[in-house]
């Protein structure tokens, strides 16, 4: 999943919580985990701050993954094929005026609208405030932006947009909700438990040119 949860702080995944992976194999998630059920063992918090300077009018763009750490990749993929990240992320900065766009697959805008050229484009003062995300929609100490990563699935890609008239420093707070998996097949969940799973639904059935396919 890839967007905006609201006060997604307080639902944090926890032990003996279920979810379920929802998107195929091979467009979406691997095949170890499309389609299928597993329970949470054990969680562990961890805070992540990066910060950023940059000049009016400047951007900055990075991914998530830890692919090439050596030059600025966040690192939020876990290595463990059992293993869940649940990523908030929140934003502050030194004016306010800092947007985040995000980007799947990473060169990609994964905020669009369907008419044909209806994209983010920072040079454009109709189409800057596409779908980016700012501080009063993801504050730094309320985020509302939930991403989940598995182990060698497509990155997430940001592009930061600095739209104030003056340099800005911006700070982005990740927390990331470390979730140890384990399989259970759907037939040995109750009604209960099947009704309160978490649906995880795959960036890649909301990007552009996949909307309204059939989700299995």
């Amino acid at each position: 999943m890839l967007g905006i949860v609201p006060e997604a702080w307080k639902r944090l995944l926890e032990p003996k919580h279920v979810v379920h992976f929802v998107g195929s194999h091979p467009e979406y998630w691997q095949e170890r985990m499309a389609g299928k059920y597993f329970r949470i063992m054990q969680t562990q918090q961890i805070t992540y701050d990066r910060a950023y300077i940059l000049a009016a009018g400047g951007t900055y763009s990075t991914d998530i993954s830890d692919d090439n750490a050596a030059i600025g990749d966040l690192g939020l993929y876990p290595d463990n094929t059992m293993t869940l990240y649940e990523i908030l992320l929140g934003m502050k900065s030194t004016s306010g005026s800092m947007l985040c766009y995000p980007r799947y697959p990473p060169n990609e805008w994964f905020i669009t609208l369907e008419e044909g050229g209806y994209i983010p484009n920072t040079a454009n003062n109709n189409l800057r405030y596409l779908g980016p995300w700012s501080e009063e929609i993801t504050p730094f100490d309320k985020p509302q932006v939930r991403i989940h990563t598995i182990k060698k699935e497509e990155s997430v890609g940001i592009q930061l947009y600095n739209d104030a008239p003056i340099h800005n420093k911006v700070v982005l707070g990740w927390l990331v909700n470390r979730c140890l998996l384990k399989y259970v097949p759907k037939g040995d969940l109750g009604p209960t438990e099947l009704a309160r799973c978490r649906e995880l639904l795959h960036a890649g059935l909301m990007a552009r040119g996949h909307w309204g396919e059939t989700v299995p």
